[in-house]
């Protein structure tokens, strides 16, 4: 799943996301969990969790990149 990925298909009141090997879960602004979810993608990659400004920033920065923003 990419970073334009994730934030498309993020939950409402999403504040990150937690990723460990082959499954992911939405942290939400309140500090809950979501449940586990499975995907492929993610199955070599060590437990991590990304907050939901930085993938904001990462993907405005990609689309700077590409010359899609100003």
């Amino acid at each position: 799943m990419t970073n334009q990925e994730i934030l498309a298909n993020a939950p409402e009141g999403w504040a990150g996301i937690y990723i460990s090997d082959g499954f992911y879960r939405w942290i939400m602004e309140d500090g809950t969990h979501s449940n586990l979810i499975s995907n492929e993608v993610y199955c070599n990659a060590q437990s991590h969790e990304r907050s939901r400004d930085d993938i904001e920033r990462i993907v405005y920065l990609e689309s700077v990149l590409k010359g899609e923003a100003a």
